[in-house]
């Protein structure tokens, strides 16, 4: 079941719960956002970043290291749960995007218009979007709907990761 979301997601820092973790709650413009969280580490310092469960079953509780990951033709991968809105302090509480038809992601500046999105697998870089190749098709969580910026980062793209 959908709440109405009736916070602003984009500057949600919560100290403790005050939303339900792990709850939906949806957005007038179509947009579907999850109430998480920030069990990892670290402050996810970067908006439109990708967010990941913890361990697999932990709906709600996300990470910016080492988080959920499924198996498939290239091998395991990394599996996001949705892209950070805010920069949430460990052990805090805010919201990651779940579901977009028109939402910014955070790349690694090689995506096309057109091109499926899938974590980037980089060692150097993680919890961005990268373009799908062949053998990726099980992670594919969102299309970009232009090419990304080189200076910003960023790409417009439709997202579901529910």
């Amino acid at each position: 079941m959908l709440r109405v979301l009736t916070s602003d997601p984009t500057s949600t820092n919560d100290e403790t719960d005050k939303a339900g973790v792990g709850t939906l709650y949806a957005a007038g413009n179509g947009d579907v956002y999850m109430y998480v969280e920030n069990a990892g580490a670290d402050t996810n310092a970067v908006q439109y970043k990708l967010a990941c469960n913890k361990t697999a079953g932990t709906r709600g509780q996300m990470t910016m290291d080492a988080g959920e990951t499924t198996a498939g033709g290239l091998g395991t991968v990394t599996k996001p749960a949705g892209i950070w809105q805010y920069a949430v302090s460990f052990g805090n509480f805010g919201y990651i995007l779940v579901q977009s038809p028109y939402c910014d992601v955070y790349t690694d500046d090689g995506v096309a218009d057109g091109d499926a999105l899938v974590c980037d697998g980089g060692a150097t870089e993680t919890f961005i979007a990268d373009t799908a190749v062949a053998g990726e098709e099980h992670a594919v969580f969102g299309h970009a709907l232009a090419a990304d910026n080189d200076t910003t980062h960023l790409v417009k793209a439709k997202v579901n990761f529910l």
